[in-house]
């Protein structure tokens, strides 16, 4: 799932540009679509998983914040998860287990 997730990642970047740039809210959108369906498709079986697998998705996730928001590497990441009102993956994968 990492590598399918950076794959799409690796086309956000091109949208995202560093000369012009695509609004952050349709990065957001196609973030959402494309990048964080992929990481979140099984996650209720990575649920129970090693910390070291579920810390390479959150280190995508985490890439992909820092291209919606534009901000450098030296912003909390909780900030961008805020700014960006995108939730991280562990929390989510812990709401659809309780649900089923």
């Amino acid at each position: 799932m990492e590598t399918r997730a950076t794959r799409r990642l690796a086309l956000l970047k091109k949208l995202a540009g560093t000369t012009w740039a695509i609004d952050s809210s349709i990065l957001r959108r196609i973030y959402t679509g494309a990048v964080k369906s992929t990481m979140e498709h099984g996650n209720t079986a990575w649920a129970t998983a090693a910390k070291t697998n579920t810390t390479r998705l959150c280190k995508v996730q985490n890439s992909g914040l820092r291209l919606i928001t534009g901000a450098m590497k030296t912003t909390p990441i909780e900030e961008m998860k805020i700014y960006s009102n995108i939730r991280p993956l562990d929390n989510r994968g812990d709401e659809k287990i309780c649900t089923q």
